[in-house]
């Protein structure tokens, strides 16, 4: 007969496996969502970056925008609209100068109809009136600020006291030019042109 000593088994405490069981099931849905979150908070904060980094590129690409010019939308109607009474293909040169109503500032203006030739054109002008009074040249732009039409200013060279020579091209498919000056300024002095061949 055998004299070993049979140990019996710790005796388990049924509610405290159960608790425990319970516990480690209700802790994976906790985990599960704080994972969800965390991976839902790094989605956020992506979209969010990328549509930072978007309104900064188109920022930076956009074109400046161009601010109205009341001045130099009448100097530009003037110019591209004033009936000089000139036949289409009819190399004729017409100068005008007057005071705008509107404005009271003093325009001149000019243009051809010739298809194969431009024209050089010399205006003389008061020194003081042309340094310091000219406020606008004619100049067409597009909403980007491409430049689309604008004035051939040749040269303008000071001959004396009393004259300054200013010298224009106006090519034929660019026949138009004009300037404002300041109220008060007066009229060109003298003007001469010359025909010059340019198909």
């Amino acid at each position: 007969m055998s004299s070993d000593k049979v140990t019996a088994p710790a005796e388990t405490d049924p509610l405290a496996v159960f608790s425990a069981f319970l516990a480690n099931q209700l802790a994976k849905p906790v985990q599960n969502a704080t994972s969800a979150t965390q991976d839902l908070s790094k989605v956020e904060a992506a979209v969010v970056q990328n549509s930072t980094r978007a309104v900064v590129e188109e920022v930076k690409t956009a074109p400046p925008k161009v601010e109205r010019d009341e001045l130099q939308e009448i100097l530009n109607d003037y110019v591209l609209t004033h009936d000089f009474g000139i036949l289409e293909g009819q190399c004729v040169f017409k100068l005008e100068e007057f005071t705008c109503a509107k404005t009271r500032k003093q325009i001149t203006i000019g243009a051809h109809g010739c298809k194969d030739y431009g024209l050089n054109l010399q205006l003389y002008m008061n020194p003081s009136d042309w340094s310091n009074n000219l406020e606008r040249t004619f100049k067409v732009t597009d909403a980007n600020g491409v430049v689309l039409k604008q004035n051939n200013l040749l040269s303008s060279s000071p001959l004396s006291t009393q004259y300054t020579q200013v010298m224009f091209y106006l090519a034929p498919k660019n026949n138009r030019f004009g300037f404002m000056m300041s109220e008060g300024s007066r009229k060109s002095l003298a003007n001469k042109t010359r025909w010059v061949y340019d198909p």
